[in-house]
This record gives structure tokens, C-alpha cells and sequence, in this order.
């Protein structure tokens, strides 16, 4: 569910795509609705911090209601799938922010 426009890699736009996809997205709050969009610029993004060089450095998802059912209860256990592993490819990423999301399930991946 990686590579959306089918061009053999996954990019930066559809790592962030995944993130929203696996932990209920459209859930997060009104901010974060542009993160379904995949025509929106990563670095455009609410949470999302890029370097000069429109590499992204930072994701803070402090904000975002992640895993929610949308009523501030947990949301399906199926629906949630936590952090891809495919973050990893974010070789500039030097800081993944998500406090307050008590709902998040699995393990953020050490690549």
C-alpha cells in the first residue's frame, strides 16, 4: 500500500500517506486532512518540518488524534497499525514526535 503512483519507489509523500492510512487518519482533526492529499507538498504538511533542501527533518503528530475512533475513544484495533516500517526511508529524519496519543499500537521501527 506503499507505492501509490506505481513508479517502483515509495516516496517521501507516500511514507506520510502510509502513517496517516495506518493510524486512522482522517480521525486526527481538521489540520491534518490535507495529509490525505497526496497533490499536497510534504513539506506543506501540518507536523511536517523539511530542511532547506526540502528533505523532511522532523514529523510532530503531538496534535493529531492518532488511532481514534473520532469520539476520543480508541479506534478499531484492525484499523490501527501503527508506524510503517518504511520511515526508515526518511534518512533525514532526525525526530518523530506523537506525546498524548495514548491509542498508538506497536513499536515506532529502529530503521
Amino acid at each position: 500500500h506503499g507505492d501509490l503512483d506505481g513508479d517502483g519507489i515509495v516516496s517521501p509523500r507516500e511514507i506520510l500517506r502510509m502513517i496517516y492510512i495506518d493510524n486512522i487518519g482522517k480521525f486526527w482533526g481538521p489540520t491534518y486532512q490535507d495529509w490525505a492529499d497526496l497533490g499536497v507538498n510534504e513539506c506543506e504538511l501540518t507536523g511536517i518540518t523539511c530542511s532547506s533542501s526540502g528533505r523532511i527533518t522532523k514529523i510532530d503528530l503531538s496534535n493529531a488524534n492518532l488511532c481514534s475512533s473520532g469520539d476520543r475513544q480508541p479506534g478499531p484495533i484492525k484499523f490501527c497499525l501503527g508506524i510503517p516500517s518504511e520511515i526508515g526511508l526518511l534518512t533525514d529524519l532526525e525526530v518523530f514526535q506523537a506525546s498524548r496519543r495514548q491509542y498508538v499500537r506497536g513499536t515506532i521501527p529502529t530503521e
